[in-house]
C-alpha cells in the first residue's frame, strides 16, 4: 500500500503544469523562436511596392523573433508564420527603442509568411522594444510594437531570451 501511495504522489507531482519559461510566453497558438545573430546586419532591398528585410553579414547584433502558428491538418494552406527583425550596436549592454523614429533607426521590420497576399517587410508604426544583455551570448528582450499596413493590423507583444 505504501508503494501505491508513493506512486500516486509521484504521478501527481509529475502531472503538475510548470510555469512557462520566459521564451515561451505568448506562444500558446504555436511555436516561438528568439534568435540572436552576431556579426550581422538587417539589409533592406526593394520588393514590389515596398521593401524586403533580410539578415546579412555585417557588424551589428540582429534579433529575430519568429512565431510559427500551429497547423490544422484539416485545412489546406492554413500555415502562417511571422517574424520581427531589428539590429543594435554590439557594444551596448542595454537599450530602449521607442517610437517610429528609433524603431526605424534600428531597421525594425515585420514579415508575415502565409498563403496570402505578400506585402514584403513592414516597419512598425509605433511601439517599444527594450533589452538587456544577461550573458555574453544571451539577451532578454521585451517587444510591444504595432504593425499597420494595407493587409496587416496587429500588435506584437512578447518577451524572450534571444540566443544564437
Amino acid at each position: 500500500m505504501k508503494r501505491i501511495g508513493c506512486f500516486l504522489l509521484l504521478l501527481g507531482l509529475l502531472s503538475c503544469e510548470k510555469d512557462p519559461a520566459p521564451w515561451d510566453l505568448n506562444c500558446e497558438e504555436g511555436f516561438c523562436h528568439y534568435l540572436l545573430y552576431k556579426d550581422s546586419k538587417v539589409a533592406v532591398y526593394p520588393f514590389s511596392d515596398g521593401v524586403s528585410a533580410v539578415i546579412d553579414n555585417g557588424d551589428k547584433l540582429v534579433f529575430e523573433y519568429q512565431y510559427q502558428y500551429k497547423d490544422n491538418p484539416n485545412i489546406a494552406d492554413d500555415e502562417f508564420s511571422e517574424r520581427l527583425l531589428f539590429q543594435i550596436d554590439p557594444d551596448l549592454d542595454e537599450f530602449i527603442l521607442e517610437g517610429p523614429e528609433e524603431l526605424s533607426d534600428a531597421l525594425t521590420y515585420y514579415n508575415r509568411f502565409c498563403f496570402c497576399i505578400q506585402e514584403g517587410s513592414v516597419a512598425p508604426s509605433s511601439g517599444r522594444i527594450t533589452g538587456r544583455r544577461i550573458s555574453s551570448s544571451a539577451w532578454e528582450i521585451d517587444i510591444d510594437v504595432n504593425i499597420v499596413s494595407p493587409f496587416t493590423m496587429k500588435q506584437i507583444q512578447t518577451r524572450g531570451v534571444f540566443r544564437p
